[in-house]
């Protein structure tokens, strides 16, 4: 019969690799969830601006509520889905690679960006908020090159 050492160690593998594999499927999970807040923000951005072009070119009429349902949208989609920012940074910091992460973090920072207000949007605070992040971009080789008007 193996000495309690062995059995011991054999228990701290076992509870080891559970605790690993449900951290492994919490990850799984969250990257399902990550995916579909990812697909359902392109298509409210992808029927806001169908809806836009109708408009622009006289195909349909201006809504009553101008753009105000997809601000809505909008604010709907990141009020949920900012709740996954958190379990998505402890997974990480637990060393995880968590799939459809930046993308994620991308479509945040783009619907804050439609719901800010154009004075807040504007102020130095978030001015200087952008500046600092596309210089971090550009230092971690993330920025890309945009090319104005010629």
């Amino acid at each position: 019969m193996p000495n309690s050492i062995a059995r011991r160690q054999l228990e701290t593998i076992d509870e080891q690799w559970k605790a690993n594999h449900l951290e492994a499927m919490d990850c799984r999970r969250l990257e399902e969830l990550l995916l579909l807040c990812v697909e359902t923000f392109d298509r409210i951005n992808r029927e806001e601006e169908e809806e836009r072009l109708a408009v622009l070119t006289n195909k349909e009429p201006p809504p009553a509520s101008g753009m105000q349902e997809y601000r809505d949208f909008f604010s709907e989609w990141a009020t949920l889905c900012k709740n996954f920012l958190k379990p998505l940074d402890r997974l990480e910091k637990r060393g995880f690679v968590v799939d459809y992460s930046e993308r994620f973090r991308v479509c945040i920072r783009e619907a804050e960006g439609i719901l800010m207000s154009d004075s807040d949007f504007f102020s130095g605070n978030t001015l200087v908020r952008l500046r600092d992040e596309a210089i971090e971009e550009f230092r971690q080789g993330e920025a890309k090159d945009v090319e104005g008007p010629a």
